[in-house]
């Protein structure tokens, strides 16, 4: 399958890339599937999260884990069930479990938004930004 991007053209995924966000992200609500592409030459080790219904809508992020080895991630049962994450305990980030992304703004002075990241269950292909309240994280972390 192919997909029209604002930042890196045309890419081809399969059906397993489309990742379900119940309700939406924070401000796009109505956008419910993003097409999860990592990997993509040149681009590396970003990750696009790429609206699969609207080309201009795609956000770059990068494993909360490479900007601090250290990250811990805090789910409430609320995000737990939104990614159809049955366990109680919280997982251990990349290591079988959830992929936790950091958003990147990338105007300006570049940061990372470690504070909300999307978190992303692959078996279940569901995310949700989760809001890391009372957290020491930022929503601005400097990558330079």
């Amino acid at each position: 399958m192919h997909l029209e991007t604002r930042h890196l053209g045309t890419v081809e995924y399969q059906p397993d890339d489309i990742i379900h966000f119940p309700e939406g992200l924070p401000a796009f609500e109505d956008e419910h599937e993003f097409v999860y592409i990592a990997g993509h030459p040149g681009v590396e080790p970003l990750v696009l999260l790429q609206s699969s219904r609207t080309p201009y809508l795609g956000f770059f992020a990068v494993p909360a884990a490479s900007l601090d080895p250290a990250y811990t991630l805090r789910l409430e049962p609320e995000h737990r069930r939104l990614l159809g994450w049955e366990q109680e305990q919280d997982p251990e980030i990349g290591s079988g479990g959830l992929i936790c992304l950091a958003l990147l703004t990338l105007a300006g002075r570049p940061a990372a938004n470690l504070l909300s990241p999307v978190v992303i269950h692959p078996g279940a292909r569901r995310g949700c930004q989760v809001i890391q309240t009372g957290s020491p994280y930022s929503c601005c972390h400097p990558l330079c």
